[in-house]
């Protein structure tokens, strides 16, 4: 900044001057450093020239060379003199060479998993390929190739005009060729192969069933193992056709990409009595012959399907983790669909010693050729959603075993006549719109919103009312609406969760629960007349707004919600008109007994705690002449308009504004004495107030 500062600025630095300034320019003698190539002796190329301040250092500097190593920059040709450019001064113009180490790559020759040959080569130079062809028991050689496991590409094939540009495993491609060998039954061709990155495949070709487990399926997998080398089956072509009439079942795994992708013509014509499997069909079509059925999947795949109108019956589904013929109880069957033109259609308890547990998504939809489903044995845990809808079949009485039903899973489907399930899981609209269905039985069950909706007709034998029978159980939102039939619900043991508008529609005239937790809108406007709880509850926000109730047991509810009971006219009128809330109600919500025009007493007895009441919670209950609490929080308007009340029990309580606002029957004397605080206009226009004492 100035002829004696030693303040110095960059080139192009930024600066805040605050007074005039002059700056001076500083100069020093400048050298110049020659990059060379140097690749030879004979190289005398430049890389780059830099201009460097004498007796200064200059950066790192790297440079690249296919096939080499850069060791890094050397004051001489040969390398003898090397230098750190980051450490080292230069004096003086310097011409600098690069200096170089070249790359032996190492190429390994495999034959069945095994090194037999490491050659060594230079960058860019020609492969030589072994003068001799290696051997290996039981194979024959066809060629020398490489293959990425990582790259998941198909073995690519080496030849003597190939160089080498890197490390390399080169396989030798060793075929061999098995005929007639039986595995669990099935007598194969096959072709293998000793190295990575090839699927050993092979085809059926015949049957010795007699060693076959169980004898009476005949079992064609996608895959099998044989001497220590897995084969995929690619095809089912059979030299004489299976004529066995005792075979039951033919199992056949057919699999994308891997798999059976064709059968020949007349290779099951004598199995008069056989069901014919597939297996692991996700997406199941309807085609020629066979809707519903594997010939538009054989296209997709390049398959072919001979004379698909001779096969036996025909079913889709899936086995987990087969190889090698082995059965296993625990490997477990998806049916995914059956073929087209069945009138009876069996789930079978078994397949291949399989437990069948599951009815895949859309498998039987929108069949109209069903007339009749059989469930057989108790395997079955899944029916899946859209499984069976409007399918048009006769049910017969699902299995025990069942646990899940999925969504819409028999929606529509008109001649289901009855459902027992017990412990399960019923999806959303499952059962919904299923006209004739008259007899249910789900005690312990999860059921989803909507899953009977529309089911008019449901009847216990030749009565026209039904009560609904629950243990532990869940009812979703419009569960049962305009289940006309319904009478009754009832729950003597367990807990049960009532969710909105569950039996909307529906006539309840009786409601018994025990543990429960009734949710908001669970029976609103709702024709109720009963109702008792028999254990521990709650009861949410318009749950019986507008209901008939006239017989009221409120067991241990704990809370009542806001609007629970509003406007229910009939209100304890079979009770004597007296209404009891337990001692164990800590909280009756805003508006929550409103309207209970019938009421005459109020009372609760027995609570050691503070019971919260909402604003109007009894407001315009007109008939009201008593009401008893121990220590309450009365809330805003909660009791105005009681024109009959005559007395009032309280503890030591609390009052809102307007609490007991046109109470126009209290007389005489009122003690107040319990009462810590009394909110504004609290005895408002109670005109025949004689005296108060505070």
């Amino acid at each position: 900044e100035d002829e004696m500062s030693m303040t110095t600025h960059e080139v192009g630095a930024k600066i805040e001057a605050w007074e005039n300034k002059t700056y001076y320019a500083q100069w020093a003698e400048a050298i110049t450093l020659t990059y060379m190539y140097n690749y030879d002796a004979d190289d005398e190329r430049v890389n780059k020239t830099e201009l460097i301040a004498k007796s200064s250092r200059t950066s790192e500097y790297v440079i690249y060379r296919e096939g080499y190593e850069f060791l890094g920059w050397s004051l001489t040709r040969d390398g003898s003199e090397m230098i750190d450019l980051e450490y080292h001064f230069f004096h003086s113009d310097t011409t600098l060479y690069a200096i170089w180490e070249e790359i032996e790559y190492v190429v390994k020759y495999k034959v069945g998993g095994n090194v037999v040959l490491t050659q060594t080569y230079g960058y860019g130079e020609t492969l030589v390929l072994p003068e001799t062809n290696p051997t290996l028991a039981g194979h024959q050689f066809e060629y020398w190739y490489t293959y990425s496991a990582y790259a998941n590409a198909s073995p690519e094939r080496v030849s003597s005009y190939d160089r080498v540009y890197e490390d390399m495993t080169i396989h030798a491609n060793m075929v061999q060729e098995l005929n007639g060998i039986v595995v669990n039954g099935i007598v194969y061709n096959a072709v293998g192969h000793s190295g990575p990155g090839f699927t050993n495949t092979a085809v059926a070709v015949g049957t010795k069933l007699e060693e076959a487990y169980p004898k009476y399926v005949a079992y064609f997998p996608k895959s099998f193992e044989y001497q220590s080398r897995k084969y995929y089956v690619q095809e089912i072509a059979l030299e004489t056709p299976i004529n066995d009439p005792t075979l039951e079942q033919i199992v056949i795994e057919a699999y994308p990409g891997h798999g059976i992708n064709k059968i020949s013509e007349n290779a099951f014509a004598g199995c008069v009595n056989a069901t014919i499997y597939f297996e692991s069909i996700t997406s199941v079509s309807g085609g020629t012959g066979l809707s519903h059925s594997a010939d538009r999947y054989w296209d997709q795949y390049g398959g072919t399907l001979a004379n698909p109108d001779n096969l036996p019956i025909v079913y889709f589904g899936s086995i987990a983790n087969l190889s090698g013929g082995v059965f296993s109880q625990t490997e477990e069957v998806r049916v995914f669909g059956a073929a087209s033109n069945i009138e009876t259609l069996i789930i079978p308890e078994y397949i291949a010693k399989h437990p069948v547990v599951e009815i895949a998504q859309f498998a039987f939809e929108h069949r109209d050729d069903i007339q009749q489903v059989l469930f057989e044995g108790n395997n079955l845990k899944r029916v899946a959603a859209n499984a069976f809808y409007d399918c048009s079949a006769q049910f017969s009485q699902f299995p025990a075993s069942l646990k899940e039903i999925g969504e819409e899973a028999f929606y529509s489907c008109g001649r289901l006549t009855s459902v027992n399930l017990d412990g399960a899981r019923i999806g959303d609209y499952a059962f919904s719109d299923c006209g004739n269905l008259s007899v249910i039985s789900i005690p312990n069950t999860v059921v989803g919103n909507y899953a009977f909706s529309g089911c008019r007709n449901l009847c216990a034998g030749n009565e026209k009312q039904y009560t609904l029978e629950l243990t532990d159980a869940t009812i979703g939102e419009y569960a049962f609406e305009y289940c006309y039939s319904i009478n009754a619900v009832i729950a003597t043991s367990g807990k049960q969760i009532i969710c909105a508008y569950a039996f909307d529609q529906t006539p309840i005239d009786e409601v018994v629960l025990n543990d429960a937790e009734i949710l908001d809108n669970a029976f609103y406007d709702n024709y109720v007349i009963k109702l008792t709880i028999a254990g521990t509850a709650t009861i949410g926000d318009y749950a019986f707004a507008d209901c008939g109730v006239a017989s009221l047991d409120l067991g241990n509810v704990q809370r009542i919600g806001n609007y629970a009971f509003y406007d229910c006219a009939n209100l304890a009128l079979a009770n004597s008109c007296a209404l009891t809330i337990p001692s164990s109600c800590y909280e009756i919500g805003d508006y929550a007994f409103a309207g209970c025009s019938m009421l005459k007493t109020i009372t609760q007895k027995g609570r050691d705690e503070v019971l919260s009441i909402g604003n109007h919670a009894f407001e315009n209950c007109e008939d009201v002449e008593s009401i008893t609490f121990g220590d309450v929080e009365v809330g805003d308007y909660a009791f105005a308009g009681l024109s009959s009340l005559k007395t009032i029990t309280l503890g030591n309580s609390t009052l809102g504004s307007n609490a007991f606002q046109d109470c126009s029957s209290l007389t005489g004397s009122l003690d107040l004495t319990n009462i810590s605080s009394i909110g504004d206009e609290c005895f408002f226009s109670c005109v025949k107030l004689s005296k108060v004492i505070l």
